[in-house]
């Protein structure tokens, strides 16, 4: 869960950092956690991944406000690799900015969206819908749609009925990461928008989409302010005891970031 900017801003930051810096610590082959050993390893700040290696010592690890942040720093060779989910970034960024996946956890997370407590009509008026369309086939093309791109930014929403008037499904968001869940321009695209703006017509709702940080978000979806949660979150026993989550509708594994090129 991370506040990012767009594909394009990511790929101006980093490109413009890779022209104007060398690389501080030059690369040796990383395949596993063994590798980092000695090294420096970036992470965003407050995340999942920021929790889990608080208690590191083989390897140092620097914080960042975002994904985009650690990247950058990536490229201009301030780190040697960074943790985060394996989608966070697009293929087409990682090839234009010169980094790589250099290896993947073992471990699987399920992703749901999170609902407050007392939201069990909508959680499961939500599940029902999930189960829906993976047995007519929609789902399978949604996921297609946004996966199997080479360049998500170059995907156009597909013509959903928006519903103009009624109960609005507020729904609350705090990552912009193709494919995911992205802005092109002030239009917000991807996977998981897709999925929640076709389950608000299926519920002939209109809905809203705002952007939070991490820490805003939270705050927003305990005190009704927005009806859910959406950002590749994680469904840990800790957040359940916290969150409602809807049936996992993805799962991914976390992935350790490194460059792929060398001045």
């Amino acid at each position: 869960m991370r506040a990012c900017f767009t594909s394009i801003a990511l790929t101006v930051c980093c490109l413009a950092a890779l022209t104007s810096c060398e690389y501080l610590h030059p690369d040796k082959e990383i395949r596993s956690v063994d590798d980092l050993k000695g090294k420096i390893v970036g992470v965003e700040a407050g995340g999942y991944y920021d929790e889990e290696l608080a208690g590191e010592r083989n390897f140092r690890v620097v914080r960042y406000k975002s994904t985009v942040e650690c990247l950058a720093a990536l490229v201009r060779g301030e780190i040697d690799a960074f943790k985060d989910d394996e989608i966070a970034i697009s293929p087409s960024d990682l090839s234009r900015n010169g980094a790589k996946i250099a290896f993947r956890d073992d471990r699987t997370f399920d992703i749901g969206f999170a609902f407050r407590k007392n939201s069990q009509e909508l959680a499961s008026a939500f599940n029902g819908f999930l189960s829906e369309i993976r047995s007519s086939g929609l789902y399978q093309e949604i996921y297609d749609r946004w996966f199997n791109s080479s360049d998500p930014n170059n995907v156009p929403m597909p013509d959903i009925e928006k519903v103009s008037t009624g109960n609005e499904l507020r729904i609350g968001v705090n990552v912009r990461i193709a494919p995911m869940c992205f802005q092109v321009d002030t239009e917000w695209r991807g996977f998981e928008i897709e999925l929640l703006e076709r389950f608000a017509a299926a519920q002939n709702r209109p809905c809203s989409i705002t952007l939070f940080t991490l820490k805003e978000i939270s705050k927003a979806l305990e005190n009704g302010t927005i009806d859910l949660w959406s950002g590749e979150i994680f469904i840990t026993p800790e957040r359940q005891q916290t969150y409602l989550f809807s049936d996992p509708y993805f799962a991914c594994h976390p992935a350790w970031f490194v460059r792929s090129v060398k001045n």
